[in-house]
């Protein structure tokens, strides 16, 4: 519920605020009295929450009551977002004006959030409603006046405050036809080949359309589910597959280096094992040797872009523990251990979450936990890559035996289960499907897994760079002569950087790709804002080559058109940030975007109408009070968004306007 009041206040002796009515007299109780009202409702739990929206001289002090600062944010009721500070003055219906304008703006998408965010975070608001505020007073009649926002800890998860709907949600339920990320979230991973029973599982937290897309083999090569082609693992397979059955001890680890296939390995074996989906995925694990049973408490998650507390909500949904509120680990811990047998979960992505080591020690807690009769209260099986922040949980996976590393796997084994695969590939298309092409398809994928398993070291997983080739394959005719298929097949690049730069060469008529995409390679946190996106994509252009093609600087629109268009496995929702309050991280391709798209050290001294990198996104003229469309595209307020560029800056070395001459082969962190 929201009340929103414009109207005159004034304070009384006591330090209470008090509306003033129509007729020129005060309210018989203070606006804090409404809020006591608000809070102490019985029964507590019919208790509405309400956002006080209070356009009224005075009206800060309701806004920062002593009690309110000591109570739990879950249990709080009743917020305020007051226009001025306690014992101040109000002008013009700023406040409410601005309200109107940061409702509009996120309506016609001016202003974006996350697309997979139901409402728009209530610190978002906040901020844009202080920001626009702000650019009143600035080109106002001289006076002051600071909103005051609510005031929570650090920490705290206010995702429950769902005061304003985001229009831009997609729901796999009800899409908009006519939104046009509703039409591109359908295009990517099509789901009318499966079984409709399925929508419904697709957009619930433990996103089987993860597990689904991995298990096929083919997203990073098709964008789509269309059949099942996985292929190998087969020792893997087999020893996950009696872990399923309740064989081994309670801790299972998939670990590798980025792209070498743990989310396939685990996705399909969740496709064959989960209750829901084993009957209607049939057509991506029915190829496996040694398929795992149905498993009954089974929980699976997809941790990437997910809190700790998300995580565990998620946990107890799918076991049906019967917890009031939030809960913690110990919460849950505690339920298992009265079930009748240790449930099972498995997780992917936890290198990938929000807070990815208060996930681990969530995950060793439950593993150490035990019941009455000294078994764990569940059993675990976890996909994470070998970094050392995860040393603790893969020490404990290595001492019960459980760690299975991907990147391990012999020569002449992964060069047999490559050219299978390949193989597979190329069937499944039209070009290379019919018999006369049969030769070609052969030589091409026996070239290309023996490329790919030279004895040089591959920093990224053999398989994936493989599929993303296949688009590039595609591309080309179909060679005439088994000669010809060798030497595409020799072509291939071996790392992804090459890759990309082999995509982009082919794209000529899309020169702003490779700025943005460079641009995106430093984003940090909560991502990087289209406003600073369209600063350093200007920045990293190649002056004497782009220039004349580019123009001055990229629209936002045009940002959002180009990332559609990079195929290398980038998801347009989750590379653009509008400051939403989910991190900026996409799948595999999001790790290595800072590997592959990140362009030379001498690029950040690339100088733009006489600016390097650093100026071009931190030192342009800004207003306190930005206002889209209402000043000179030259002119922008980065408030927070500055922060991850000026860290990157210092990561490079950028410590004021210039950068200083950094020796070329030195290492980007």
């Amino acid at each position: 519920m929201v009340v929103h009041l414009l109207a005159h206040g004034t304070s009384g002796k006591s330090g209470g605020v008090y509306v003033i009515g129509g007729d020129g007299k005060r309210t018989t109780g203070d606006i804090e009295a409404w809020l006591k009202l608000v809070e102490d409702h019985e029964p507590e739990n019919e208790a509405p929450l309400v956002l006080f929206l209070l356009d009224m001289c005075h009206s800060g002090g309701p806004a920062r009551l002593n009690w309110q600062q000591v109570m739990r944010a879950e249990y709080r009721k009743a917020w305020v977002i007051a226009a001025s500070e306690p014992g101040k003055l109000a002008y013009n219906g700023w406040l409410s004006q601005a309200v109107a304008q940061v409702l509009e703006w996120f309506h016609d998408d001016t202003l974006r959030v996350d697309s997979q965010l139901p409402h728009i975070p209530l610190s978002r608001f906040c901020w844009e409603v202080k920001r626009l505020v702000e650019g009143y007073v600035v080109e106002g009649p001289g006076v002051e006046q600071l909103v005051q926002t609510p005031l929570a800890p650090l920490g705290d998860d206010l995702s429950h405050l769902a005061f304003f709907p985001n229009p831009r949600y997609l729901s796999d339920e009800a899409p908009a036809k006519d939104h046009p990320e509703a039409r591109e979230a359908a295009e990517p991973l099509p789901t009318a080949a499966l079984d409709p029973t399925l929508a419904a599982l697709l957009d619930e937290a433990p996103d089987f359309r993860h597990f689904m897309s991995r298990a096929s083999g083919v997203e990073p090569f098709l964008d789509r589910i269309d059949g099942g082609f996985f292929c190998g693992r087969r020792k893997e397979v087999s020893n996950l597959a009696d872990w399923l059955r309740g064989k081994g001890k309670a801790l299972r680890v998939v670990t590798g280096k980025p792209g070498v296939g743990k989310s396939a390995l685990l996705g399909v074996l969740v496709c064959a094992a989960h209750p829901a989906l084993r009957p209607k995925t049939q057509m991506l694990w029915r190829r496996l040797v040694d398929p795992p049973p149905a498993v009954s408490k089974l929980a699976v998650v997809h941790a990437r872009r997910r809190s700790v507390a998300e995580v565990l909500a998620a946990m107890a949904r799918q076991w049906s523990l019967k917890l009031v509120g939030s809960h913690t680990v110990q919460d849950i811990a505690t339920a298992l251990a009265e079930s009748e047998s240790p449930p099972t979960l498995v997780i992917d992505a936890v290198d990938e979450a929000e807070s990815p080591r208060e996930l681990m020690a969530v995950l060793l807690m439950l593993i150490d936990s035990r019941r009455a009769d000294g078994r764990p209260v569940c059993r675990l099986l976890v996909g994470i890559r070998p970094e050392r922040r995860f040393a603790p949980l893969l020490r404990r996976a290595r001492r019960a035996r459980g760690r299975l590393d991907l990147g391990r796997a012999p020569r002449r084994e992964l060069q047999r289960d490559l050219h299978g695969y390949i193989r597979e590939l190329l069937s499944a298309t039209e070009m290379y499907g019919m018999a006369a092409q049969e030769e070609a398809a052969e030589e091409l994928a026996r070239s290309i897994a023996h490329r790919l398993t030279r004895r040089h070291h591959m920093p990224v997983g053999e398989f994936l760079v493989a599929a993303l080739y296949m688009r590039t394959v595609l591309d080309q005719p179909v060679p005439v002569t088994a000669l010809g298929a060798r030497e595409l097949g020799a072509e291939m690049p071996r790392g992804l950087r090459e890759l990309l730069d082999l995509d982009l060469s082919q794209r000529p008529s899309t020169p702003w790709l490779r700025p943005v995409l460079t641009a995106l390679a430093f984003a940090q946190g909560n991502g990087m804002p289209e406003e600073i996106v369209q600063a350093a994509a200007r920045a990293f252009r190649v002056k004497e080559r782009e220039q004349p093609v580019l123009g001055r600087n990229p629209r936002c629109p045009t940002c959002r058109q180009l990332l559609p268009a990079q195929r290398c496995g980038q998801r347009r929702q989750h590379a653009i940030s509008p400051l939403s309050s989910k991190p900026c991280r996409s799948a595999t391709s999001g790790r290595w975007r800072r590997e592959s798209l990140a362009v030379p050290f001498g690029s950040w001294r690339t100088v733009v109408d006489g600016s390097p990198v650093s100026a071009a996104v931190c030192g342009t003229p800004c207003q306190r009070g930005w206002m889209p469309g209402k000043v000179d595209q030259r002119s922008r307020v980065l408030g927070p968004c500055r922060s991850p560029v000026i860290e990157v800056s210092a990561d490079l070395g950028v410590s004021g306007p210039q950068a200083p001459e950094i020796p070329r082969g030195q290492k980007c962190r």
